[in-house]
């Protein structure tokens, strides 16, 4: 979810500024260049911070899910032990 937002974020941060940077005339072609390459940097850090949110919700899905399988495993091995002990 957090990546979801990060995106969006870029999309109304980073790409809608350069559609006004395009449109705004008074700006020399250095100081579009300028504000372009600082948009870029800005836009692969939130890329970054995207990835990095989707990596580590994908880690925690699939640790869940080994704890959960996990978990079953230990708990019917031990109720087996309880009942053997239970029966003798």
């Amino acid at each position: 979810m957090n990546a979801l937002g990060t995106m969006v974020s870029k999309k109304y941060e980073i790409d809608e500024s350069y559609w006004r940077i395009d449109g705004n005339s008074r700006l020399t072609a250095e100081q579009k260049a300028e504000k372009i390459s600082s948009l870029d940097r800005k836009g692969r850090l939130i890329e970054y911070k995207a990835y990095t949110f989707a990596f580590f919700s994908f880690v925690t899905f699939v640790t869940a899910t080994g704890l959960l399988i996990k978990r079953n495993k230990i708990v019917a091995r031990y109720e087996k032990q309880h009942i053997s002990r239970a029966v003798k």
